[in-house]
């Protein structure tokens, strides 16, 4: 990629540069994805210049019709992906990210001294669950059993005891399906809110792998640039009641004009997400999450939650030599990036080091090769072997990248 109208050259040298550790990196940071070329390509659509806050068919500023146009399209791909009804859910593409997709459910239904519920982040969890509700709400946690499983009637018993209006459920670094028609039925009992944060589960969803929230959750949100292979940004799909105060929290009280290119570059993403073949790559992803937890079960390493539903796994190095921070720095030095996450041990230091596979099945990488890595992480973290792992990296990633991003 190189910005022939920029005179000063330095900014050419250094995306120069970016590209060329992609095409030489293997990227398995558990949110990392690729996005479709067509959605990064919007992102560059010249038409948005005017500011249109406000909303389909109710903007502040006229000459709005072509936005209007692209968000209708939109919510008929959106509709079509997760098969919900739109006489019961409406969507938002304005979200700057999942966090401020999140965010705008929190400023539109909850009051200073409300109660909210989610997954610890020692289990897993997500910090937009946590840290702005503390700052402003009341935050109480539930963690998974001994088994580290999600135990619904933890959830429960949590509900009972506490005034709890809003049940958050979602995780960053939980791999595992979540019973949406169990947990509806706990929040239909004590009259709670329940919000599903689907970020690293969206695709697992639409395809019937795991449980669909619709029909249960009274908010769905996700991020665009893990399994749906968008570029970065947030949506939201809500309850139809839910409207008039999600409108009034997204703009003015959370965040101001649309991204009329990110709204456009969603929309691209679905239109794409409804062409190609979803369930064979998210099901490749699946395959790599669990022959890699095989792998490393096979070694003796211990395995966060022993299993996977998703394109995650979770390497628990609590009884290992190496805590999750050394682990993940050695390996970013021989150009496999992973990231360091919690697991329910932790107390002072990070031992969970979190995967993800979503780069390898959209550029299909076969099995051999997909091997070859994993013998090179267990070498690099418990062998501590010397010799050219970087090199042998390289090799592959060059094998699968390499050009990827050509203009």
């Amino acid at each position: 990629m190189i910005i022939n109208s920029i005179k000063n050259h330095k900014i050419n040298k250094i995306l120069q540069n970016d590209i060329h550790n992609f095409e030489q990196t293997i990227n398995l940071i558990g949110s990392a994805n690729i996005p479709f070329k067509e959605s990064i390509q919007a992102l560059s659509y010249p038409i948005f210049s005017n500011p249109l806050e406000g909303f389909r068919n109710n903007r502040i500023y006229p000459n709005s019709e072509v936005l209007d146009e692209i968000e209708k399209l939109g919510e008929e791909c959106l509709s079509k992906l997760f098969s919900y009804s739109q006489e019961k859910y409406s969507v938002s593409f304005q979200p700057h990210s999942g966090t401020t997709a999140n965010q705008i459910i929190y400023n539109a239904i909850l009051e200073k001294n409300d109660i909210v519920l989610s997954m610890s982040i020692n289990s897993g969890g997500h910090i937009s669950h946590h840290d702005y509700i503390k700052k402003f709400f009341k935050l109480k946690t539930f963690n998974l059993n001994n088994n580290d499983e999600l135990d619904y009637n933890i959830i429960k018993e949590i509900i009972e005891k506490n005034q709890v209006k809003l049940l958050i459920v979602g995780a960053s670094s939980f791999p595992n399906e979540i019973k949406y028609s169990i947990l509806h039925k706990i929040c239909q009992e004590f009259n709670v809110l329940l919000l599903a944060d689907i970020s690293h589960t969206a695709l697992f969803i639409s395809e019937g792998i795991h449980e669909t929230p619709f029909n249960y959750a009274d908010f769905i949100t996700f991020t665009t640039h893990k399994t749906t292979r968008g570029t970065r940004g947030g949506i939201i799909i809500y309850k139809n009641c839910f409207s008039t105060i999600i409108e009034k929290s997204i703009f003015p009280i959370t965040q101001s004009a649309p991204k009329f290119y990110d709204i456009l570059s969603k929309v691209i993403m679905l239109i794409k997400l409804n062409e190609f073949d979803r369930k064979k790559y998210i099901l490749d992803a699946l395959n790599f999450s669990q022959y890699f937890i095989k792998y490393f079960q096979q070694k003796k390493i211990k395995i966060f939650t022993n299993k996977s539903d998703t394109h995650l796994a979770i390497l628990d190095l609590t009884d290992q030599k190496i805590n999750a921070i050394e682990a993940e720095l050695l390996l970013s030095k021989i150009n496999i990036l992973t990231n360091r996450c919690f697991v329910p041990s932790d107390i002072n230091v990070q031992n969970g080091l979190r995967f993800g596979f979503l780069s390898l099945a959209v550029v299909q990488m076969n099995l051999k090769d997909f091997h070859d890595i994993c013998d090179v992480i267990f070498e690099q973290l418990f062998l501590r072997e010397k010799y050219k792992l970087k090199y042998k990296v390289s090799n592959i990633a060059e094998k699968y990248f390499k050009g990827l991003y050509n203009d």
